[in-house]
């Protein structure tokens, strides 16, 4: 489900830092703890950044899958200028940025630029509108036709995003709009699993996003004390508990010896990971639910 780093794409390697404390009396003991919860929070990040597929590996699943692009299956365009807190702009600026990776790997020129007005006028609102300036639009109408420069200028664009928040201690609003852009990924994903003709491969992406949300909920429980994360969570862990049904295979490592050269080869011996249709179902309805929530 590299339609999940169409999100990670959209929301890429967020690099979460939590502020420092500045208690001058135990300065000492406060730089440890902070050194201790920051490498904390940033392996969380690390996780759900390298547990999402890569744009590449995305345009390859879409191709073995038999995919096509369905409009209706899009976050409304309309809905961009309802959202009037920081909260749901930043959820939603991951919600657009996944469907506009989505539609650049589908090769939809119109619908690209038309998500990418949103993701602009929702990172304006937030305040890192150097995300999404003119030299950033020129180049995605430049590479219009290039799908690889394509998804790494918008990949660009959400590090940028992302150092940004950082530097001005809004670690918070990157971890809901990489939450945005996961709950979109596997919206779409599921959504397409449907329907692909062959969605063995899409089964078993989806299936694999339980470690990932294992992965965003610990990125989220460093900011329990943000309401919407809070509520956000909840709905989370329920979700986690129908991924709970889920048993993914284990990977066997093996060791062989070549008897002439003396070397050592480390192999894997890989289970291909899958899911019911009562799964795909209830993990379908949920993050609907969830999407539904975020996006109203």
């Amino acid at each position: 489900m590299k339609h999940l780093k169409l999100i990670t794409l959209s929301v890429v390697t967020l690099a979460v830092t939590l502020t420092a404390c500045k208690n001058t009396i135990t300065e000492n003991t406060n730089d440890e703890q902070d050194t201790t919860a920051q490498n904390a929070v940033n392996s969380e990040a690390r996780k759900v950044f390298y547990s999402l597929p890569s744009p590449m590996e995305l345009s390859s699943l879409l191709q073995k899958s038999g995919s096509k692009f369905d409009k209706q299956n899009l976050h409304d365009l309309k809905a961009v200028d309802h959202y009037n807190t920081n909260d749901s702009r930043a959820l939603n600026l991951g919600v657009y940025g996944a469907d506009l990776s989505y539609t650049s790997v589908f090769d939809q020129t119109q619908e690209t630029m038309q998500y990418l007005k949103a993701a602009q006028k929702l990172s304006d609102a937030l305040g890192i509108s150097s995300a999404f300036n003119k030299n950033v639009v020129e180049r995605i109408q430049t590479n219009m036709n290039n799908k690889d420069s394509l998804m790494n200028i918008i990949s660009d664009s959400y590090l940028e995003t992302d150092a940004f928040l950082n530097e001005n201690e809004r670690q918070n609003i990157s971890a809901l709009i990489i939450s945005g852009g996961w709950i979109e990924g596997l919206y779409l994903s599921s959504k397409m699993a449907f329907v692909a003709p062959k969605n063995d491969v899409l089964l078993g992406r989806i299936a694999e996003q339980k470690l990932s949300l294992d992965n965003l909920l610990g990125l989220l429980g460093a900011y329990q004390q943000h309401e919407s994360i809070k509520d956000l969570t909840v709905q989370l862990n329920e979700l986690k508990a129908i991924f709970a049904t889920i048993e993914l295979a284990s990977v066997e490592t093996t060791v062989s010896v070549d008897p002439k050269t003396k070397t050592t080869t480390l192999g894997s011996d890989a289970k291909t990971n899958t899911l019911n249709e009562e799964q795909l179902k209830n993990i379908a309805a949920k993050v609907a639910e969830i999407r539904t929530s975020i996006t109203k």
